[in-house]
């Protein structure tokens, strides 16, 4: 054929409308996402997440071999971080309170306070 002869047709109206007020009441700041608190943790986990770090000793756990370690300490009660509200276990890491980060991104360790 001759010419540019692309065409656009409109399959549904309505979702199209749904989107541009979508659209326009993100610009104009009305949509806010939802977000939810992650509730506290269980005393039991934190209880158990003390016995681990205890067995661990002073050189604590990387945080990429955690779920590892807390599987080969308790290996018939899963890590239900997810449950609790937290997207990944770093989250659910960084709400323990005797725990401390130690390091950058690739060489991150778990250990805890002294």
């Amino acid at each position: 054929g001759r010419g540019n002869r692309m065409q656009v047709r409109l399959g549904d109206p309505a979702r199209l409308e749904a989107f541009q007020a979508k659209c326009e009441s993100e610009r104009r700041g009305l949509h806010t996402p939802a977000f939810r608190m992650p509730t506290s943790l269980p005393q039991d986990m934190l209880r158990m997440m003390h016995v681990l770090f205890m067995d661990l000793g002073s050189q604590g756990v990387v945080q990429r071999d955690f779920l590892q370690a807390w599987h080969n300490r308790f290996p018939h009660e899963p890590l239900a971080y997810r449950e609790l509200g937290f997207r990944d276990v770093r989250g659910l890491l960084s709400q323990v309170p005797f725990i401390e980060k130690v390091g950058g991104k690739a060489d991150a360790r778990y250990v805890l306070v002294r």
